[in-house]
């Protein structure tokens, strides 16, 4: 998608729907794209740079907001 490269996300080579957004060599947040449907997790500035962009670009119908911790055991 244009909008999500002009905003500094880069494709995953993996999926062409897997976006990512890196600042500083670090990995701020990730977005996946499915039609009209956005699925998205990062921190607050990926929310501030990349989210909210495209809020303003795109007509945004319901917002869920959830806090989990993943937790990965060296498996």
């Amino acid at each position: 998608m244009v909008t999500l490269k002009k905003l500094g996300c880069q494709y995953s080579s993996l999926d062409p729907a897997l976006f990512f957004f890196k600042c500083d060599g670090h990995l701020e947040g990730i977005v996946i794209s499915h039609i009209d449907d956005f699925l998205h997790a990062g921190n607050n500035r990926f929310d501030s740079i990349v989210m909210s962009k495209l809020r303003e670009r795109f007509l945004a119908g319901k917002l869920e907001e959830s806090h989990f911790k993943y937790i990965a055991n060296g498996v």
